[in-house]
């Protein structure tokens, strides 16, 4: 059964000299958020979860759950499930034992959906611990592997995008690939002479020197070499991260929060580099750091999530205080300092995902437990607010001559892999003028400039041309409107020269409406908005 939801040019060089000097402004208030129904008054699933992930198909978008179970929702699911935002679906007949990862892959024949853990067969298909469903069936990756597979990610080493696994195996394909191998839609092949033990967590960062694939582990050598628990894989050779952690290395997340780019690492270490690290560590491509007082126990989960205060990171895992306050498995680290998701669950978390089930933007949280803040949660449960934003505004806009605040607005969910949906407007502003979005993913701004505020940072991108229509000349009034699809933009289709961070997930984003304003005289001819600032989902 398928699973689907009813779903001008440049700006003026003096601007962008001024950029460069900007600075962020502070984040502003947003919603208060909790823990709420996850499944409107259905069950969750009868036992453990490992995986979540959200696949967009031809029919919509839906969130896949895998893990032990055998059923979700009432329906009988064997490890594998997906929630369209109104009802539970199975994934055909599932698989014959637990799903660890689950990752999204076009091979060439559209994108699909690949599931990674210990069983044998899906869909009564023989396949050996990786699969493939495309919306209606299983198959196979080769001969799949000889032990159960930990992770999924995709990759381009060079030669086009590729599936990476990580895991317990020693063979892929029937050919030597030790803990993690490379699957390019038709075959698998090793990578170098790979580990010396088990991976974990695998995921894709740019450290500075171009993006490469990141491992995780009980490994301590990669490629022959010492590799302390996590390692570097840049397409053709392995290498270290400095003196790496001391202890296993469990989730793997690139993200850019305040326009610092990181590679988090959660797992079960005291140390990263020299530096004391309980549990969670972040690497910028040269030096590791701690967050804060780090967990009391391991880190199982990572993501990033905007709950109204701006995108931050999250985590999941066995433990129960996160810097020096009581977090029962899962908290959020605000820059500085950690906090507790209102009471967290009462039992492990060994995932989590952004979701939007038509309700609005929300992380969703899988593992073993039965409530979430005192909610009943059958080992799944939804932190958000309600109903979700999108994205949140900050900084003043800019009062026109005709005496109207413009203002900024975005609906809908951002994706990286969805080429509509995600719609960015302007209202109040002054008719059949032109302007265009600006954005970046440096971070916000708060810089005087053309009579008003700049309010994103430099480096500046921008859309295409925008016209702002309203009342028909000689008419002037504030009856224009500026609308964007970003999604439609990232992917392309709208022309342009959209950023490639428009479709990187988890990159943090902010933009601001500027346009033609000639009721003032130059340099300060022009109208901005408000900005609004929001993260790129899956």
């Amino acid at each position: 059964m398928r699973c689907s939801r009813f779903t001008y040019r440049s700006l003026t060089l003096g601007l962008l000299l001024l950029v460069q000097q900007a600075h962020a402004s502070p984040a502003q208030a947003g919603c208060q958020p909790s823990w709420m129904p996850t499944f409107t008054g259905q069950a969750g699933t009868s036992e453990r979860l490992y995986a979540l992930t959200v696949f967009h198909d031809a029919l919509g978008s839906a969130l896949y759950a895998g893990g032990n179970f055998a059923s979700a929702g009432g329906v009988v699911a064997n490890s594998i499930a997906c929630w369209n935002g109104s009802s539970w679906a199975a994934l055909g007949s599932g698989v014959d034992n637990y799903v660890k990862d689950l990752e999204v892959f076009d091979d060439g024949s559209g994108p699909a959906l690949y599931a990674g853990g210990a069983f044998t067969t899906a869909g009564g298909v023989l396949v050996n611990c990786v699969a493939k469903w495309d919306g209606t069936a299983w198959s196979g990756l080769g001969s799949g592997m000889n032990a159960q597979v930990n992770g999924l990610a995709v990759f381009d080493d060079g030669g086009g995008p590729a599936l990476f696994a990580a895991g317990d195996f020693t063979t892929a394909g029937g050919m030597s690939a030790r803990y993690v191998a490379k699957w390019n839609g038709a075959s698998w092949s090793a990578l170098g002479t790979g580990l010396d033990a088990g991976s974990y967590s695998i995921g894709v960062f740019d450290g500075g020197s171009g993006p490469a694939l990141y491992l995780g582990g009980m490994f301590t050598h990669a490629g022959g070499s010492p590799a302390s628990h996590i390692a570097k894989w840049n397409g053709s050779s392995w290498s270290a991260l400095g003196a790496g952690v001391n202890g296993y290395v469990n989730a793997l997340m690139s993200f850019n929060g305040g326009g610092t780019p990181g590679l988090y690492v959660g797992g079960s270490f005291s140390t990263a580099g020299a530096a004391a690290a309980s549990s969670i560590a972040k690497w910028n491509g040269a030096s590791w750091s701690a967050l804060g007082s780090g967990m009391d126990f391991e880190v199982r989960a990572l993501a990033a999530f905007d709950d109204g205060s701006g995108p931050a990171l999250h985590a999941g895992g066995f433990f129960t205080t996160a810097g020096s306050s009581a977090a029962n498995h899962i908290a959020k680290w605000g820059g500085t300092s950690w906090t507790d998701l209102a009471g967290g669950t009462n039992g492990y978390v060994y995932a989590l995902s952004p979701f939007d089930d038509g309700s609005g933007m929300a992380l969703f949280a899988g593992g073993l437990f039965s409530s979430a803040g005192g909610l009943e949660a059958g080992h799944t449960a939804k932190w958000g607010c309600s109903p979700a934003s999108p994205g949140f505004n900050y900084c003043m806009a800019k009062l026109n001559s005709l005496g109207c605040i413009p203002s900024i607005a975005a609906s809908g969910t951002s994706s990286a892999t969805s080429n509509t949906g995600f719609i960015v407007t302007g209202s109040n502003l002054r008719n059949r003028k032109g302007g265009i979005l600006i954005y970046s993913s440096s971070g916000r701004a708060a810089v005087p400039f053309q009579g008003g505020t700049l309010c994103v940072n430099s480096p500046l991108k921008r859309s295409i041309a925008l016209d702002s229509a309203g009342s028909a000349l000689p008419a002037n009034d504030c009856s224009g409107h500026y609308a964007i699809d970003m999604n439609a933009f990232a992917a392309g289709t709208l022309g342009g020269m959209p950023a490639a961070f428009l479709s990187v997930v988890n990159t943090v984003v902010d933009a601001q409406f500027w346009g033609r304003d000639p009721g003032f005289a130059f340099p300060n001819n022009s109208t901005r908005t408000d900005a609004v600032e929001f993260l790129v989902g899956p």
